[in-house]
């Protein structure tokens, strides 16, 4: 991968989970990530 920002659409095709797996694990699991306006942003 390179340097650009994923959306969490394509991170959880990336991953083979769910969008809301994704948004779980950034709000309550302490992954890398945080909100920017409506978005998840996942370092």
């Amino acid at each position: 991968m390179d340097d650009r920002w994923l959306s969490v659409d394509e991170i959880a095709d990336y991953l083979g989970v769910a969008k809301d797996t994704i948004y779980t694990w950034v709000t309550s699991k302490g992954k890398p990530g945080h909100k920017v306006g409506r978005f998840v942003v996942v370092n």
